[in-house]
């Protein structure tokens, strides 16, 4: 997950989801869901943030998604809002 900071910045946090061995041509499906509720030891800034996968250390392209305040409607779709597949 690249978070928005307070100067406009990305930083980046990294979260393990699983940790499989495939066969060839084997496919999962795999997802998580990230609570944006505020709390103590993290800040969210309103304004773009983005996703991305890591395999084998590779990172996938960003999945970029507007993170609204609270106070104003989400501009983009509720699937950006809540979750993006990748």
């Amino acid at each position: 997950m690249h978070r928005r900071k307070a100067n406009g910045g990305r930083t980046g946090k990294t979260y393990a989801l699983t940790t499989r061995t495939l066969a060839p041509d084997e496919q999962i499906q795999v997802t998580r869901e990230h609570s944006f509720r505020p709390i103590t030891t993290r800040r969210y800034h309103p304004g773009l943030h983005a996703i991305s996968l890591q395999i084998n250390g590779v990172e996938s392209d960003r999945a970029d998604f507007e993170l609204a305040a609270a106070d104003t409607p989400c501009r983009g779709t509720q699937e950006a809002a809540s979750g993006t597949e990748i």
